[in-house]
């Protein structure tokens, strides 16, 4: 297919920078198939370089970096006062941005890194309608489209402040980026570049795979700005998100389920079913319609912000619990009128449903999207109070709550789903 589109033009990439002393204990990196962003940078996906981990072995560093999509090339010096710079290995940009160094001179305590990366061309979501009007079309219509005008956002200074403009708009403090609201307006409020890091090359060259932009379904993308770490006087605007989801149980796929997911019948039984419910990665292809993803990468993320919210839609849901309604089993009356008859917050499923539901074949005859988010993983599978051969797995909530599902009085010590109760 031939594409014809007017090319941009920008100066030649510069040098960023970054130093890192390391002494004799080192840092630790963990090896990944498939990189993702495992570090928070404030306003989403980093337009430069990140040093993510560095480890010392018998043979040298072993240093692993992240960035926007392009080359990057390591480079050493073995002190302070050392001049020159040594590139190591060759300029690349292929997924897992990691190197190791040669052996470091004896009795050394001291090494310094720096990476050449490529430069942080921002342009606007205007660049991306061409090609991606559909998705933008929705995105426009987001909460993340009026970060930056909102009366909210505006009543509290914050198109002033710098602390608040790296989260509100696209690209601040680097170069390309926004800078004030009368000389790049194109670049306010939370846009495409925000979570895909810097497009500007990739809309003057769409064919060229190494200038992509990224699509991560890491955490670590949302919980650059999703976190509690603002001024004090917008503090109860910004609830701690991510430092709660950091030490959730949700955080993180468990190593026997990584292990199970990785052996013989991994893609055959595990993937496809308990993926559905514990790893972020498969849920979102199993959503989409895509290829489930194999061994190493269905273990690479847990039940992460992008799992239960979808930045690219305004889904509008029912508020079932508006009003009073009442349990048909039980008789009990729930109240709720805070959200209104209507709502969104670009959640996948809605806050509530009192439908019952059971996850009890494959995803593709199972899934609502008109189940309680929660619900969709946390229910009874369809399983009795005391079976044996198909437990609750402990997650029978949704049921309890609604009436369909209880503990029952056998006298016999039961570790499910009493712990619910």
């Amino acid at each position: 297919m031939n594409i014809s589109k007017t090319r941009l033009t920008f100066p030649a990439p510069f040098l960023l920078v970054t130093t890192v002393l390391v002494f004799a204990s080192g840092f630790r990196a963990d090896a990944r198939d498939v990189q993702h962003l495992s570090r928070a940078q404030p306003g989403g996906m980093p337009g430069m370089p990140v040093i993510t981990g560095i480890t010392r072995g018998t043979n040298g560093f072993t240093v692993s970096w992240d960035g926007p999509s392009g080359d990057y090339q390591l480079f050493q010096k073995p002190g302070l006062t050392d001049s020159q710079w040594h590139a190591i290995g060759k300029s690349s940009s292929k997924v897992a941005r990691s190197l190791t160094t040669p052996a470091v001179a004896e009795g050394s305590s001291v090494t310094l890194f720096r990476i050449s990366g490529p430069s942080p061309q921002y342009a606007g979501s205007q660049s991306c309608q061409e090609c991606h009007n559909p998705i933008l079309s929705n995105v426009t219509h987001t909460g993340h489209f009026g970060a930056f005008t909102n009366a909210l956002f505006v009543a509290q200074r914050g198109q002033t402040d710098v602390s608040c403009l790296p989260c509100h708009t696209v690209g601040y403090g680097l170069p390309t980026g926004f800078i004030n609201a009368s000389k790049t307006p194109q670049l306010a409020n939370v846009q495409c570049e925000s979570c895909h890091g810097p497009a500007a090359l990739h809309a003057a060259n769409p064919e060229d795979p190494v200038t992509r932009p990224r699509v991560d379904l890491s955490a670590a993308v949302c919980g650059g700005c999703h976190n509690g770490s603002v001024p004090a006087r917008v503090a109860a605007f910004h609830p701690p998100r991510f430092e709660e989801w950091s030490v959730s149980p949700h955080q993180s796929v468990g190593d026997e389920l990584k292990a199970d997911f990785a052996g013989r019948y991994g893609s055959r039984y595990f993937i496809p079913t308990c993926g559905a419910c514990h790893s972020g990665t498969v849920r979102e292809a199993l959503l989409e319609g895509t290829s489930l993803p194999t061994g190493h990468e269905a273990g690479a993320i847990g039940i992460a912000c992008a799992t239960c919210h979808d930045s690219h839609e305004q889904t509008v849901h029912n508020n079932v619990l508006n009003g009073m309604h009442t349990n048909r089993l039980t008789g009990f009356v729930i109240t709720n009128s805070q959200l209104g008859k209507f709502y969104t917050n670009q959640m996948s499923s809605p806050l509530a449903s009192l439908v019952d539901y059971h996850s009890t074949g494959s995803f593709a005859t199972d899934y609502n999207p008109e189940i309680n988010a929660c619900a969709q993983c946390h229910n009874d599978r369809g399983a009795s109070a005391n079976a044996l051969d198909a437990p609750p797995h402990r997650s029978s909530q949704y049921n309890m709550l609604n009436g369909t599902f209880r503990e029952e009085d056998t006298g016999v010590t039961s570790n499910q789903p009493a712990n619910h109760a």
